[in-house]
């Protein structure tokens, strides 16, 4: 089983969300703004389960520092990587 790791602006771990290699592979197959999205939708996701809290995706990239997923890192640069 692959995972997405969550690292906050410190560079703390912060979180781990398990994912199947066929997952990997279309998240990995994706631009880094791509990746980054589908990322913080996922987080969302679960927050939402979780808590109940609703939290929009430049919510979410705000508060992280960056993600490796399946390896693959990326560095989050002031939050929204549209900008």
């Amino acid at each position: 089983m692959a995972t997405v790791e969550l690292y906050d602006k410190g560079g703390n771990l912060i979180g781990r969300i398990p994912i199947d290699n066929e997952r990997c592979e279309e998240l990995t197959s994706m631009t880094k703004d791509q990746l980054l999205f589908e990322v913080a939708g996922m987080v969302a996701l679960a927050v939402r389960a979780e808590s109940g809290l609703e939290l929009t995706l430049n919510q979410v990239l705000n508060e992280l520092g960056k993600v490796v997923v399946c390896g693959r890192e990326e560095v989050i640069d002031g939050g929204n990587p549209a900008v």
